[in-house]
């Protein structure tokens, strides 16, 4: 071997090392540094990509989660509508003209509800009672009570006049200037007459006169006939009172004892007055007879009942805003039967019920001494238990006291017995 030479093998390369061998070397690292960006573009597209799905996936959440919210906290519309039952009453409380009255200011509309006074409605704790009686036997709350259970509605307020207070009303404006349409006659001992009023067009009447032709049924018509008189006085009564709201409540303080409020201060019942008056100028008025029809009591005295139908359609079109909440049409009347004698009970049952429901009598159920109180229902719908359970509760009964009967009858949806155990 020449000197200078190493022997091949053990691993060691016999390729000297040269600048040509440097070349490869610098090609693979240039591929290697490409190769890195690419998956570091890679990584940082994918992570933007996971950052964009994230992004959607909050804000859908963030949307659905906004709805839900909002479809489970609907604002609930406030009441504006105010009801008033306006009532006159004669010797020994005998009521003589009745009307509700209803004024929203919102829409400023007024709606007027005369109610012919022989018009027979359910009294709690006193059965059925014409509403002539319905002030001389329990009192004006009594008779808006009896009201609100008729029609279905909310009466908030009532206002109480004898007939010498309202003439003194009428007096305090100087009288009202009315269209009458026939003479008003009196009947006398003997068969006299005397013509309290003559028919003519713009005559002004005194509050004796004017509350004389209000009533006034003349020979040959009914009472409900005769309403459009009343509704004539009232309007033309409603036109001459004070403008001013203070003086207003000084003329209604001024009637003393002969005028009585239930649930309205004056100068609240001035300002309610003042809208109706208004809403009637503004033609946005609707004055309507209660719809009812004659039946036969085998007496001279007339007597009416309601027409279901028609009423309830007076009250959607006119009154819906007075509809009690959670007291719809149809399958919500309760009966209730006192059980166990105490009197004014059933009053105070009625009183419990008549915000869900519509109270359609209040009668005793003979013999005394039922030691339970139970609510009946007459279907084993999950609907008609429900209202059941919902009247055991406002009366403070368990659930047990449901019972569900299988006979048959239309006077009510629910029958609440009153029993012993029942604390009012």
């Amino acid at each position: 071997m020449a000197r200078g030479q190493r022997r091949a093998g053990r691993g060691e390369s016999t390729t000297p090392v040269g600048p040509q061998n440097l070349g490869p070397a610098r090609r693979a690292s240039r591929a290697s540094i490409r190769k890195r960006r690419r998956k570091q573009r890679r990584r940082r597209t994918s992570v933007l990509l996971v950052i964009v799905v994230v992004a959607a996936v909050v804000a859908a959440v963030t949307l659905v989660g906004s709805a839900v919210t909002h479809k489970k906290t609907p604002v609930a519309r406030e009441r504006t509508q105010r009801t008033l039952l306006f009532e006159v009453t004669g010797a020994a409380r005998v009521g003589q003209a009745a009307v509700l009255f209803a004024y929203d200011p919102v829409p400023a509309r007024a709606s007027v509800v005369l109610v012919p006074v022989h018009t027979l409605a359910d009294v709690a704790g006193l059965g059925n009672v014409v509403l002539v009686n319905a002030v001389r036997l329990g009192g004006a709350t009594v008779a808006r009570e009896a009201v609100s259970d008729l029609m279905g509605v909310t009466v908030d307020h009532d206002w109480t006049l004898t007939s010498e207070a309202f003439a003194a009303l009428v007096n305090g404006v100087g009288g009202v200037v009315v269209d009458v349409d026939t003479d008003v006659v009196q009947t006398g001992p003997r068969g006299t007459a005397k013509i309290l009023v003559r028919a003519g067009a713009g005559q002004r009447l005194d509050g004796a006169t004017a509350l004389a032709y209000a009533t006034y049924v003349a020979r040959g018509q009914d009472e409900i006939a005769s309403q459009a008189r009343l509704q004539g006085v009232l309007e033309a009564l409603l036109d001459a009172l004070p403008d001013d709201r203070a003086a207003l409540a000084t003329s209604i303080t001024a009637l003393g004892r002969g005028s009585t409020l239930g649930g309205v201060q004056p100068l609240d019942l001035a300002t309610f007055l003042e809208g109706v008056r208004s809403a009637r100028a503004a033609e946005r008025y609707e004055p309507q007879v209660l719809p009812v029809t004659s039946i036969d009591t085998g007496s001279d005295t007339p007597t009416y009942s309601i027409k279901i139908d028609e009423v309830a359609t007076l009250v959607r079109s006119q009154l819906a805003e007075s509809i009690p909440p959670g007291r719809d049409v149809g399958d919500n009347r309760v009966l209730i039967l006192n059980g166990v004698g105490t009197p004014g009970l059933g009053a105070s049952v009625a009183q419990r019920l008549r915000a869900e429901f519509r109270v359609v009598g209040t009668r005793n159920k003979q013999p005394f001494g039922e030691k339970v109180s139970v609510v009946v229902v007459f279907d084993s719908t999950d609907r008609s238990l429900e209202k059941a359970r919902k009247a055991a509760s406002l009366l403070g009964l368990a659930p047990a006291a449901v019972r569900i009967s299988t006979q048959t009858q239309s006077v009510a949806d629910l029958i609440v017995v009153i029993g012993a155990d029942y604390k009012p």
